[in-house]
């Protein structure tokens, strides 16, 4: 899959909307859901587990002699013979995750990386540094600063050009991958300080660079230093330069609070601070809340701050009764109430995450206990554009909640099966099923195939499918056939099929690989591969091998097959750029991370 205009694609089909009118609207909850579902599902780890069950023994992942003997090859021979530039930035982003797991394949990357950063069309040079993030190696540090940094070793990488925008900007990325993997502490220190760097100069870039910097700073969270002579002597650089955690967080506070740059920068500067306050001292929770607070109350400022920073007071508190985390519990309500109707849905779902958290201060958990409180009362009785988000939030809350403390506060799975029980809205019901397999409440097995089996609304049955495979629901399986056996359109059917894989059917993968196949339309060969890579199975490489290298086959297909290879081989199993997706703000995205003329060159369109 190449993604589509609500965000970043998984590696099977995106998760059906309603048409054009309703991927318009922000305030949807659906379109929340497509940029943060790889999170709460975690479907690629979840169909792993399969592997090992001998009731679900129906296949699994490819061994290394396959990688090494049909996959790698399968894509060094596109890297080499050239192809659609699409397949060409899959493969290449799939080689890289190949890497990230067996080491150095055939000719290696880094070999194909630098030809692509030389040689390459511009699209094709953004896939290229954006694989060495995704691969995850600390020897890339060097090469993908110059690049940010547009510096002389940036440029002869380049072609011998000036280091184009769009490239300064993946560069920014592929540092964010790599510092969020890293251990060492000297390696952060030194990609922090290029996105900083390049995140000032002087104010002089671009909204793409400025942005980019941002978000990937927010990922490579310092040690704060304090009166630790130890710390202090190992964040001391050139020049008595000093960088930390501390030093880091208020670089973002005082870009967020200069009204005079881009909206944009501070709007997603807003989450990244957030993210690092979590951890942080409580002195920089208490500037960073502050500051925000300001934000959200002054009249002047731009919506989209507003919004972000709805976004990143959510995920800087925790649940106790500190009184920073308290007033932000708070401010976070009444922003369900009073702000405007996305910042309203942010703070829901920032209100769900900080709630969870049970924090280390006093009383832990109690905040949290009032906040899951206000979020039963919006279910029941808040309006019917809110209703459907506070059955997420609470599934957010829940999967929070287990994550942190290991347990799931049962009322949250009964307010949601009885909502489910009494509204007669698909929209509403969509919601609440999809919240209760984001719960794996197990319990609530025979009130979703009941709705299931009497719902004659696609969309609803779609979703119930999949919570259906999540709750291991054995008595859907034959359901989940009738209704597959007789579903026209692709994009449902296979959420059909992934409920089915995930309840162990033993059928449904011969027939997805027999849909590869045969299927007239290329979209449904497409989807199909994406589902393919998904499930994991080893049984998929030979065909999918056979579609990358058919040329006569439609360029977005031989994507798709791309893609699903490098997704069957990676032990994560969790897309890389879920790291950006989550909790994105996603009414501000910039060209480099969605591209607005379909032609999967922002950093959602890669898998």
């Amino acid at each position: 899959m190449t993604g589509g205009p609500d965000g970043p694609a998984w590696t099977g089909p995106l998760t059906p909307e309603s048409g054009p009118a309703a991927q318009r609207d922000p305030a949807r909850w659906q379109r929340w859901w497509t940029f943060n579902r790889d999170q709460y599902l975690q479907l690629g780890r979840f169909l792993s587990g399969l592997d090992t069950s001998s009731a679900n023994a129906i296949g699994s992942r490819p061994t290394k002699e396959q990688v090494l003997r049909d996959i790698g090859p399968a894509l060094e021979r596109l890297l080499r013979g050239g192809g659609p530039n699409t397949t060409i930035r899959a493969s290449l982003v799939s080689f890289a995750r190949l890497e990230a797991e067996h080491g150095r394949i055939g000719l290696g990357l880094d070999h194909y990386a630098h030809h692509f950063l030389e040689f390459g069309m511009p699209e094709n040079q953004e896939a290229a540094i954006v694989s060495l993030g995704v691969r995850g190696d600390p020897k890339s540090i060097d090469l993908v600063t110059s690049l940010l940094l547009d510096d002389e070793a940036g440029r002869k990488a380049a072609g011998g050009v000036p280091v184009g925008v769009r490239l300064r900007a993946f560069s920014a990325y592929a540092l964010g991958l790599l510092g969020s993997d890293l251990e060492n502490e000297e390696q952060r220190l030194r990609i922090v300080d290029a996105l900083l760097v390049a995140m000032g100069a002087d104010h002089s870039t671009t909204r793409e660079t400025q942005v980019a910097t941002a978000i990937s700073v927010g990922l490579v969270p310092l040690e704060f230093c304090g009166d630790d002579p130890e710390r202090l002597a190992r964040h001391m650089g050139e020049g008595d330069l000093h960088l930390c955690g501390g030093v880091q967080l208020n670089y973002l506070l005082e870009v967020f609070a200069n009204q005079e740059l881009d909206p944009w920068l501070r709007a997603h500067a807003a989450p990244a601070m957030g993210r690092l306050a979590t951890t942080a001292p409580n002195e920089y929770k208490e500037a960073v809340a502050t500051r925000l607070f300001a934000a959200l109350d002054a009249k002047s400022e731009d919506v989209e701050v507003k919004q972000g920073a709805a976004l990143g007071l959510g995920l800087l508190a925790d649940g106790d009764e500190d009184t920073v985390d308290e007033v932000v519990r708070k401010r976070l309500e009444k922003v369900t109430r009073k702000g405007d109707p996305l910042s309203q849905r942010f703070a829901l779902i920032g209100l769900a995450q900080s709630a969870a958290r049970s924090g280390e201060g006093e009383n832990r958990g109690k905040s949290g206990e009032k906040a899951r409180a206000h979020m039963l009362r919006l279910l029941s009785h808040g309006k019917d554009g809110v209703k459907p988000w506070a059955a997420l939030a609470l599934a957010v809350h829940g999967h929070v909640q287990g994550e942190s403390t290991g347990a799931i506060a049962p009322d949250l799975a009964r307010a949601l099966r009885h909502q489910l029980n009494r509204t007669k809205d698909a929209d509403m019901s969509a919601a609440c099923v999809l919240a209760l397999g984001v719960l794996r409440d197990v319990d609530s097995g025979d009130d979703v195939l009941a709705k299931f089996e009497r719902s004659d609304d696609p969309l609803f049955r779609a979703y119930a499918a999949l919570t259906l495979g999540l709750l291991s629901e054995r008595e859907a399986k034959e359901a989940l056939r009738e209704a597959l056996a007789g579903e026209e359109r692709p994009d449902l059917g296979l959420e059909l099929a992934i409920g089915l894989r995930l309840l162990g059917d033993a059928e449904v993968q011969g027939a997805l690989l027999e849909s590869l196949s045969d299927a007239e339309e290329p979209g449904a060969r497409r989807a199909t591969a994406g589902v393919l890579g998904l499930i994991g199975d080893r049984r998929a490489v030979e065909p999918l091998v056979a579609l990358l290298d058919d040329e006569s086959e439609e360029a977005d297909v031989r994507t798709a097959a791309a893609m699903a290879l490098g997704s069957i081989c990676d032990g994560d199993r969790v897309a890389w750029n879920v790291a950006f997706a989550g909790d994105v703000h996603y009414e501000a995205l910039t060209w480099t991370l969605s591209s607005p003329f379909g032609d999967a060159t922002g950093i959602f369109d890669m898998r």
